[in-house]
């Protein structure tokens, strides 16, 4: 009698799999079958075998990446917002995606142009050679997919944030399911998956002011008189982070650049690209000057000065 028990509870054991098996590929046969051994006769008896069939278990989850809000500026095009589709269940996916703004907090008039595109290199930047345009995606089982979400910012948009969600929706339906163990059924945990991104409208802009010096008696342009002109730049509208600035500005027409004249910060540049922050082009007529990664909090405030010479001829 004890192995007779012993038989009904592992069969039962393994029936339990039949309802929730997961990380197995689904339509995978399981086959159980015990044996009886009757020591004294020196016999074994071998039980009926119980089968079942795995499951499909149909699970996507969408989840935005980004930190924080993505800060943008007016007129901004292809702004990315980051996104990672997970196929969490156990059979191949095909997936549909789609766009929704969402209507509150909003700009006015929304983000324009959205396209969703599969970053293949998961590097988070849009290449547009390497990175489709997609609206749905096959995904194997225990795998997941890194997405880009692009928009183009209004001109002159009203409010300061805005919702922008990407929707995935599997394409597997789930069935009621058969009595029999061997049938194949689709169990849906998660057929839809939605996650909301935000972008955020800066708060603080980039300023240039420009100036002129004039190097005259009386304050007037002759042959051989000296401008110098100063630029001021400066973090206009409260605290933020404006990456990897450069400027850039031309020689006036009727004068010509003094050499060695640029300055930034009161520190000399050389007019050569070489290792400093400064360059000036003879041909294009042109400063170049890198200012780096402008970093804006209090009681911290931006404020370069670029300085240059020029001569009238």
């Amino acid at each position: 009698m004890r192995s007779r028990i012993w038989v009904i509870a592992v069969v039962a054991f393994f029936a339990s799999l039949h309802l929730w098996a997961r990380g197995t590929e689904a339509g995978t046969v399981v086959e159980n079958r015990a044996v009886l051994i009757l020591r004294e006769r020196n016999e074994t008896i071998p039980s009926l075998p119980d089968r079942f069939v795995v499951d499909r278990i149909v699970d996507i989850q969408i989840a935005w990446d980004d930190a924080q809000a993505v800060e943008v500026s007016p007129s901004e095009t292809d702004r990315i917002l980051h996104f990672t589709l997970r196929n969490d269940g156990n059979a191949e996916d095909n997936i549909s995606l789609s766009h929704r703004h969402r209507n509150t907090p909003v700009f006015t008039p929304p983000p324009a142009n959205p396209r969703i595109i599969l970053d293949r290199n998961r590097n988070g930047i849009y290449d547009a050679d390497t990175d489709p345009l997609i609206n749905s995606v096959v995904l194997p089982p225990d795998t997941n997919a890194s997405l880009l979400l692009l928009c183009d910012i209004p001109d002159s948009p009203e409010g300061n944030r805005s919702r922008e969600a990407l929707v995935a929706r599997s394409d597997a339906n789930a069935t009621e399911g058969p009595d029999r163990q061997e049938a194949l059924d689709v169990v849906v945990r998660s057929g839809r998956s939605r996650a909301v991104g935000t972008y955020r409208l800066r708060d603080y802009a980039l300023k240039a002011v420009k100036s002129a010096l004039i190097h005259s008696d009386d304050g007037a342009l002759h042959t051989g008189t000296r401008i110098t002109y100063t630029i001021v730049v400066t973090i206009e509208g409260g605290a933020g982070e404006i990456d990897d600035v450069e400027l850039h500005d031309s020689i006036p027409e009727g004068s010509v650049y003094v050499p060695g004249s640029l300055r930034l910060d009161g520190t000399a540049l050389s007019d050569a690209a070489d290792g400093d922050a400064g360059r000036y082009d003879s041909k294009a007529r042109t400063i170049f000057v890198r200012l780096g990664d402008l970093i804006q909090h209090r009681p911290h405030q931006v404020r370069r000065v670029v300085q240059f010479d020029v001569r009238i001829p």
